[in-house]
């Protein structure tokens, strides 16, 4: 949470038990106390939403940019068909798609309580890059294939994760 977030739920905070220890007249007590917003609350709210939308039209691009190099990468893969070579070099230029994906999430700044949420998809992405990696060194074709298979089992909640951040915006 930002110090002024914080420092405007903690007036907030103050502001309600002050004016609940005031008493009054008892027939009012058992009524809740109306929510009196700030204009430091609203602007503050408006604040993080536009930080939201920011955040979300970003993350869109990079999906953008992932989606895209998913697709190259699918087309790729179906020539590279029998030739060890030919998938090394295609799983090589999907990992930087992976990489670059990692490098966009982390230049965005999300909302604290999306943070952890990020992070696991961060440390899913190096997963999936070393992953990637052990395809790249595999000694034959069907030991890639088995690893690849290995790992579009587990690119398939990651993509989920990615989805379900961008909801959340």
């Amino acid at each position: 949470m930002t110090r002024r977030r914080l420092a405007a739920l903690a007036a907030a905070a103050t502001l309600a038990t002050g004016l609940g220890a005031c008493g009054g007249d008892d027939d009012k007590k058992d009524e809740p106390a109306a929510k009196q917003t700030t204009s430091e609350d609203s602007s503050s709210e408006a604040r993080d939403a536009r930080a939201d939308s920011v955040a979300k039209t970003q993350l869109q691009a990079a999906i953008g940019d992932y989606n895209d190099g998913y697709e190259k990468f699918f087309a790729e893969l179906k020539k590279a068909s029998g030739d060890l070579d030919e998938l090394k070099a295609t799983i090589a230029d999907y990992r930087t798609v992976i990489y670059d994906f990692d490098a966009a999430l982390r230049r965005i700044e999300f909302r604290d309580d999306l943070v952890p949420q990020v992070n696991a998809i961060l440390e899913n992405n190096r997963g999936l890059i070393s992953q990637l990696d052990a395809i790249g060194e595999a000694e034959s074709f069907k030991d890639a294939q088995a690893l690849y298979e290995e790992f579009l089992k587990d690119r398939t909640p990651q993509v989920k994760a990615i989805n379900r951040l961008k909801d959340q915006l």
